[in-house]
Formats: C-alpha cells, structure tokens, sequence
C-alpha cells in the first residue's frame, strides 16, 4: 500500500502520521509546538 509516495507494509520504514485535534487547547503556540515535534521527526512527506 502506498500513501502519496511512500511505501506502508512488512520490511519497511514506519511512516508517521501526527493527530492533534483537541490536544492543542485552543492554543496556537501549543499547536505549533506539537507540529515542531512531529517535524523533528525526521520524515517528511
């Protein structure tokens, strides 16, 4: 299976998906934090 490029399966990278939906409080700066995380990762899309 594939997602945009990328290869999902056995024998593979894991491939990262980052949720936030209500995890931020309506705050901005915490929402741009969690997405710095998610960035730091290493994987990009």
């Amino acid at each position: 299976m594939y997602i945009d490029n990328h290869l999902i399966g056995q024998n593979t990278a894991p491939f990262i998906i980052a949720e936030m939906s209500g995890k931020h409080n309506q705050s901005l700066e915490r929402a741009l934090e969690i997405v710095e995380a998610a960035a730091q990762t290493g994987r990009k899309c």
